[in-house]
């Protein structure tokens, strides 16, 4: 059965009212399911669908704008239709949902909202079929404090990490939480004054963090690991900068121990490409680098089976933007996009790797 979720805006109504309409398509038939209730609901404007073991269960999960103040709140349903539950619960007089994520196994919902205090912004966990309220799991946040970060689950669908800030004199950090017995845990915060963390990945197998930010000191954004249930115990991954930098944009390897990322230091004036053991056990090494002034690594991915990086950029000739491939841990580019560009006009942009690596 091929399945079809969207949103659906009548054109006849003067005000923008949206309906969240479900598409079932076998063989040719059509059927249309509403999830939503045009009674109650004045706008779905973002929805997601979970992807649970048994595809039966699968639930629709909404944000819609409800009542006459039109207050965001969050709903969900089973995805052939049904009976709506509301996940959101009561909120604060001008509290909204302002954004949510479903847990890979499909059974929780994490939502960040100023459920309680207004403009106080936190994130709660409640199971997806909405069998027990919400419960807070970002731990004390400060009236003046934000969660107003990013948030993600580990593929286990143990644990959240996500970016808070406690208080307004605490800096921008790095927690993990167990959302079965609700321990937070401090996984980087910052030993720079004014540090703050800004992204952060998780490995897939969920035993670290990689994460960019100025840690150690302020206005340098460097790139560090961190264990994801062990407290402040952080390693550095990118190498020392003098006068350098690093690139906001990094990759960890498939199976979880190495990461790509690029970075320019004192001692390679042009931008490289890096790899370096996810733990930080030894040093990062350039996998690729420009050959010629004014040459740039551009956006990049790593194969399927860890074994290759293939990356855009300016190495060669410094008007064209070409293809090449390096090996994961180690320098061995390949220009892959042949004669493809040959004018200084023409440039490759985006790409993909097959899910073969082939």
């Amino acid at each position: 059965m091929n399945r079809l979720l969207h949103a659906l805006s009548p054109r006849s109504l003067q005000r923008s009212i949206v309906a969240l309409v479900f598409l079932c398509n076998t063989d040719a038939i059509a059927a249309t399911v509403l999830l939503s209730d045009l009674n109650v609901d004045t706008r779905v404007d973002e929805f997601q669908i979970s992807s649970p073991a048994n595809p039966a269960s699968a639930r629709v999960v909404f944000r819609s704008e409800t009542g006459s103040n039109g207050a965001k709140e969050l709903w969900s349903i089973p995805v052939g239709g049904g009976t709506r539950v509301k996940l959101s619960a009561a909120l604060v007089n001008g509290g909204e949902v302002a954004d949510f994520l479903i847990s890979p196994d499909g059974v929780t919902v994490v939502f960040r909202a100023d459920a309680d205090v207004d403009n106080r912004f936190e994130l709660y966990r409640v199971p997806i079929n909405g069998s027990s309220a919400p419960i807070a799991v970002s731990g004390t946040i400060n009236s003046d404090g934000d969660a107003t970060f990013s948030y993600k689950f580990s593929s286990d669908s143990q644990r959240l990490v996500f970016i808070a800030q406690v208080s307004a004199a605490a800096k921008r950090s790095l927690y993990s939480v167990n959302l079965s017995s609700g321990v937070r845990t401090s996984i980087a915060i910052p030993s720079a004054a004014n540090g703050r963390v800004e992204s952060f990945q998780i490995a897939q197998n969920d035993q670290r963090v990689v994460f960019y930010g100025s840690y150690d000191t302020d206005g340098v954004d460097e790139l560090y690991s961190a264990p994801i249930a062990a407290i402040n115990t952080v390693v550095r991954l990118s190498p020392t900068l003098v006068g350098g930098s690093v690139g906001s944009a990094y990759r960890i390897s498939n199976d979880s121990s190495r990461v790509v990322f690029t970075a320019t230091t004192t001692t390679l004036s042009t931008e490289s490409l890096r790899s370096v053991p996810i733990d930080g056990s030894t040093s990062s090494s350039a996998i690729a680098a420009p050959v010629i002034s004014g040459g740039n690594i551009g956006s990049f991915r790593i194969s399927s089976d860890d074994q290759y990086v293939v990356f855009n950029g300016r190495r060669d000739n410094a008007n064209r933007t070409e293809l090449f491939s390096t090996r994961l841990a180690t320098s061995d580019v390949v220009k892959i996009s042949g004669n493809v560009v040959q004018a200084d006009t023409e440039r490759v942009g985006t790409f993909s790797i097959s899910p073969d690596a082939n």
